[in-house]
């Protein structure tokens, strides 16, 4: 199989294995944060994943960005690092999500269309239950 088909065949298998009384919303993002590492692990993967239009949009602009090069700077290692650390950790993706909140006039929209929808697809929760979350686990100083 060539690298090209790696993440069709990954959708494919999470399809396959999911029994129907699993909730689809979990089944879901289950599936969404397969496919981010899969990009995360693979660039070849990623660069597939940012052509692909049948993607959620956010992972494509997602795979799109970490594939680019700039300055020197090849396959954005900070963003990569950003986004594993939220892979493992649910508490710091709700903080992020809370500071994109407080914070969005002062943050690059380009960077912000990128970051929102897929941190809202990592926490699957609205935004003001996000907040609350982040508040309990803050202390309630956020």
């Amino acid at each position: 199989m060539s690298k090209k088909d790696v993440y069709r065949m990954e959708l494919i298998r999470s399809i396959k294995g999911k029994e129907a009384k699993d909730d689809p919303l979990t089944v879901a993002r289950g599936d969404f944060r397969s496919l981010l590492r899969l990009s995360l692990n693979d660039l070849v993967t990623a660069g597939n994943m940012a052509l692909d239009q049948r993607l959620p949009e956010c992972l494509s602009l997602f795979a799109k960005e970490i594939i680019r090069t700039d300055d020197g700077v090849p396959f954005r290692p900070e963003l990569r690092k950003l986004v594993k650390e939220w892979l493992n950790d649910e508490t710091l993706a709700m903080t992020w999500m809370d500071y994109l909140h407080r914070n969005e006039m002062e943050i690059d929209p380009y960077l912000r269309n990128i970051l929102h929808p897929l941190l809202k697809v990592l926490i699957g929760e609205p935004a003001d239950k996000t907040a609350e979350a982040v508040k309990v686990v803050s202390g309630g100083n956020a």
